[in-house]
């Protein structure tokens, strides 16, 4: 049970990576190089053969060790934190300079 919830919020964790993809390429890359605009299902598949050709897998559970599902659920958060902030320092880029 503690797999699937894992699983789900990596996979939200992906999406809201995706998200933030494309509105960064939408801030930044579309007016400067004059590109069109990523969506986020594209922005989903680039993430995604970017993460298996860097060998990066988020869920890394021990199979019996409390500890296992305890540093698994830190690194999404951590993951989640990161996204967030890059989301947070894009926007205040594209707004404010």
């Amino acid at each position: 049970m503690w797999f699937l919830f894992l699983l789900a919020i990596g996979f939200l964790d992906s999406l809201l990576d995706a998200y933030v993809l494309s509105r960064l390429w939408a801030w930044f890359v579309v007016p400067q190089f004059h590109a069109t605009t990523m969506p986020m299902a594209v922005a989903f598949g680039c993430l995604s053969a970017l993460s298996i050709l860097r060998k990066q897998y988020v869920l890394k559970v021990a199979h019996e060790q409390e500890a296992g599902k305890e540093a698994a659920a830190i690194q999404i958060v951590q993951s989640l934190v990161l996204t967030l902030l890059a989301w947070s320092w894009g926007a205040v880029a594209h707004f404010y300079f």
